[in-house]
């Protein structure tokens, strides 16, 4: 079975950045298995998730 987890967070790493994402939000998924364990990146992407609908309010 082919690994198709690196090419996907690549495409998604330039999609999100042609979108104008957050940066922590890159530093999130452009370090998703490579130096941050999958933990900490959910971790951020609650955090940031929180912030987010915090700041609508």
């Amino acid at each position: 079975m082919e690994d198709l987890f690196s090419p996907i967070k690549d495409e998604l790493y330039v999609a999100l950045t042609k979108l104008g994402a957050d940066k922590k939000l890159l530093i999130a998924v452009g370090n998703w298995r490579d130096s941050l364990p999958d933990r900490h990146v959910l971790d951020l992407l609650k955090e940031l998730n929180t912030e987010k609908v915090s700041a609508r309010k």
